[in-house]
């Protein structure tokens, strides 16, 4: 199933009823219902009156944007954005038109004057020439609202056009056009019945303790619930029942703002593929979360510089991410995650990306790096090699972790 957007594509697999019965052994029965609604404005009273016509605990109703609460609060960050660019860009035009209006009266000079020596009051000169600039503003203002609505009508057709001609991605593939959105749903219309009874716990009964600089290693299947533990871990994903601590303190109590003072100062991350941000050079990814954190720049500048040096990056500082190769991309992400000396790291596969050779140099870079700043490693790896290199091994199977 590839719908083309990230939302879908990464948290749904779209199978026929049978086969989903059968893989889930529910013989017939069904695991949810999906209701579409001719009018999303009773959308909030259906699933109120459904919730109580159920009246049961064994159910769950919820709306899309409740089961797609992420999605919506990106949504909500881009608006806000997007106002602030609108108001920065009207303020911006504002400017340029009282600029052009003052640049105006004052090559207008003489014929204030002419006006003058004809027995014009500054009265009648001030409504000739607001007049003048009213009528400019207006006529301008409809040919820049036609021409706007003109392109963004036939967006679609003017970008693979100036594309073709010029020989350049105008913009990425990753922006869809309005006609070519791959979801004609309306957002709000639908909403989801789950029953609570047949959802099979990710994690059961888990107990794990970890003490400073002891390092584990995690191994289990592909969905076995690795990644969803190291989530659990860092705070990105919340328990339905007990609890995380961190230095004797509750992490689910925490609120948004305290987790991410706790990830930035206390968690360092290291992921399967580097994802470096595309528009900084090495040394400002690296540099970053001491950015976040605060402090003097040239302090964290210098440090990130040293950091680089150890994992032999001192002469691709100011390289961007598409100018390095995949064993140095991994190897800047590793000097990110280390950058605070963080207490404990979590690496989800951190060389699953490369090849034999450049995982194991790659590996050894963070295994010594980690134990010069004493930090904990939690490791997720399917390759026993990498994982015998660690203190403890665990395996993570029907939701039950187990040491080896």
């Amino acid at each position: 199933f590839d719908a083309g957007m990230y939302e879908y594509d990464a948290g749904l697999v779209v199978i026929h009823i049978n086969d989903a019965q059968k893989f889930f052994q529910t013989k017939k029965q069904i695991s949810g219902v999906r209701v579409k609604l001719n009018d999303l404005d009773f959308t909030k009273q259906s699933v109120s009156e459904i919730y109580q016509a159920i009246n049961s605990e064994d159910y769950i109703v919820l709306d899309w944007t409740q089961k797609h609460a992420n999605l919506f609060s990106a949504i909500q960050l881009e608006k806000r954005v997007m106002s602030i660019i609108l108001t920065l860009i009207i303020a911006v035009a504002a400017f340029n038109i009282v600029s052009t209006l003052v640049m105006g009266v004052t090559e207008k000079k003489s014929d204030i004057a002419i006006l003058r020596t004809l027995g014009a009051s500054q009265k009648s000169i001030l409504i000739i020439f607001m007049g003048q600039g009213a009528l400019t503003g207006i006529i301008g203002t409809f040919f820049g609202i036609l021409f706007g609505v003109l392109i963004a009508t036939n967006i679609d057709i003017i970008v693979p056009f100036i594309e073709k001609i010029f020989g350049i991605e105008f913009l990425s593939k990753d922006i869809y056009y309005i006609s070519e959105v791959p979801s004609q749903i309306l957002l709000e219309d639908i909403f989801y019945i789950g029953f609570k009874g047949l959802d099979a716990p990710v994690l059961n009964d888990l107990n794990l303790q970890l003490n400073k600089s002891e390092n584990i290693a995690i191994s289990g299947v592909s969905g076995s619930g690795k990644s969803t533990l190291l989530h659990l871990m860092a705070g990105l994903d919340y328990p339905n029942s007990g609890s995380i601590h961190l230095n004797n303190e509750n992490i689910g109590n925490l609120s948004q703002n305290d987790l991410s003072i706790m990830r930035n100062q206390l968690i360092g991350f290291i992921y399967q593929s580097h994802h470096l941000l595309p528009d900084f050079s090495a040394l400002e990814n690296v540099v970053m979360p001491l950015l976040i954190r605060g402090g003097k720049y040239q302090s964290n500048h210098n440090k990130a510089i040293k950091i680089l040096k150890k994992l032999g990056l001192s002469n691709r500082l100011d390289h961007y991410p598409h100018q390095l190769s995949g064993g140095e991309r991994q190897r800047v992400a590793i000097g990110r995650a280390l950058i605070n000396e963080p207490q404990i790291i979590l690496a989800d596969e951190p060389t699953g990306n490369l090849d034999r050779s450049n995982a194991k140099v790659v590996f050894d870079l963070f295994i010594n790096l980690a134990k010069e700043y004493g930090s904990t490693i939690v490791l997720v790896t399917h390759d026993p090699e990498l994982a015998r290199k660690m203190k403890k091994i665990y395996h993570l199977s029907a939701g039950k972790l187990r040491s080896r």
